[in-house]
């Protein structure tokens, strides 16, 4: 058991995408606001701007890293929308303990699921 728990801290860790699918799962995810720390993108099926997002947002999570990000569709859970007072689609909300920003600007929120690839390229003249 000790050995397959170093194992495992070892491997790579990936990035979460967890699709929310009913709005009980919201409510659960809701409930944690104040004591955990991950993001949700809301979305719509029809709109372009998000299908461009969620691709994205699926080759960012193959990369390395911890953050956790939960998926909500505008047509399965409309009534998170609500909950979180979201307007638009696609949005990121930034929950961090207790603490909510939202970005609903397409280059912002495009911006978040850079990959590494390419913001290495971003870095500023070598000093």
């Amino acid at each position: 058991q000790t050995l397959k728990t170093l194992t495992q801290r070892k491997n790579r860790m990936s990035r979460q995408l967890t699709e929310l699918k009913t709005d009980s799962d919201v409510e659960i995810i809701s409930r944690t606001k104040k004591r955990d720390t991950f993001k949700v993108l809301f979305y719509s099926e029809w709109d372009k701007d998000s299908t461009v997002i969620l691709e994205r947002a699926r080759k960012w999570a193959t990369e390395e890293g911890e953050e956790k990000v939960y998926l909500i569709s505008s047509w399965k859970t409309p009534h998170a929308f609500a909950m979180f007072m979201i307007t638009s689609a696609p949005s990121l909300v930034h929950i961090e303990k207790g603490r909510i920003r939202v970005q609903s600007e397409f280059p912002s929120v495009y911006d978040f699921f850079s990959l590494k690839t390419h913001s290495s390229s971003r870095k500023g003249p070598a000093s």
